[in-house]
Parts: structure tokens; sequence; C-alpha cells
């Protein structure tokens, strides 16, 4: 019988059991596997386990059995990642989904109120501020765009002024339009 289509950790055509069986033992000693430990193990003599060690290579086999459990290992690791990694793609999805219509639903809540006369407005100029951007920073991570802007800026990206260092009466005039010079100057 030939070995071809078998493992090379299967027994061999001419490997005795006993000496399978010794290098089985082999195997099982995992990273710590040595000769004189598989004849401690089965009581065998340290001569007669090196023989069949050397006869049967049972280093090359034992890299090779590595390399393969390795291998397995690894692969079903992988196949486990599968469907954690759609549950996730979903999860993404849906909180994605949800941040955009809490987006609009901030972004139609702060116009409304930007729209009542200012002896009505019960929140401040700043929290209707406030409540824009946290609508913006919602949309943006809903759309997957860059959420750390402070600063109102200018057609070439360079900041014109910090709306968290504006006063509520600064905030008002530049909204009313009564200001167009930049505030913070």
């Amino acid at each position: 019988m030939s070995n071809l289509g078998r493992n090379s950790w299967d027994a061999q055509d001419d490997e005795s059991p006993k000496a399978h069986a010794a290098f089985q033992a082999y195997l099982e000693l995992g990273s710590n596997r040595t000769v004189a430990g598989v004849g401690k193990r089965l009581a065998k003599s340290r001569q007669l386990v090196d023989r069949w060690a050397q006869k049967y290579a049972w280093a090359q086999r034992a890299a090779a059995y590595d390399r393969h459990m390795a291998t397995t290992l690894q692969t079903a690791k992988e196949a486990a990642l599968v469907p954690l990694a759609a549950d996730w793609a979903a999860r993404q999805t849906a909180l994605r989904e949800a941040e955009w219509k809490m987006s609009e639903a901030l972004l139609q809540q702060a116009t409304t109120l930007l729209q009542l006369p200012a002896e009505l407005l019960r929140p401040t100029y700043r929290d209707v501020a406030a409540l824009a951007d946290l609508a913006s920073k919602l949309g943006r991570l809903a759309s997957r765009m860059e959420t750390d802007r402070k600063a109102v800026q200018g057609p070439n990206g360079e900041p014109l002024f910090d709306v968290d260092q504006m006063t509520d009466a600064e905030l008002l005039a530049w909204i009313a339009g009564e200001k167009t010079d930049t505030p913070n100057e």
C-alpha cells in the first residue's frame, strides 16, 4: 500500500502499530515534545524510540501536523467570525439609519425654534446652536463624515469663528444678519 493520498502524520506503510502509537504520543506532547518524553511516557527504551523517530521522520511529520492544525484552527476562527461580522454590519447600518433620522428630527426642531420670535424662545440661541450642532454631528456620523469641527469655516477651510466662544447676543445678532463681521476677532 502506498502513502499517496495520506497525511504524513497518518500511519506509514512500514510503520508498526507500536511505532505509530509512539508517534501519536509524540504528537500529543505538543510544543514540549521530545523523544525522551515519549520513552518515559510509554516506558520504552530511549534507543528504540530514537530508532523509530529517525526511521519514520517524526520531527518532519510532527511539523507538518502542527502546520495542518494551525491552518485548521485559523480556518475555524475565521469561519466563526463571519456571522459576527454580518451581525455587526447590520447593527452599524441600523445605528446609522437611527442617527440619520434623529439628525433630521433635531434639525427640524432647531429650524422651528429659530422661527419663533425671540421673546417666545425659551431656550437660548446657544441652546439652539447646540441642538443644531448635535443634529449635524449625528447626520455626519450616519453619513460617515468628519464630526470634529467646532469652528465655522470659510471657503478655504480656515476657521471664521468659534460658535462656542460667542455670547448669546453675538449669536442672535449674527443669526439675525445684523452683524456681518465675524465674531471673535
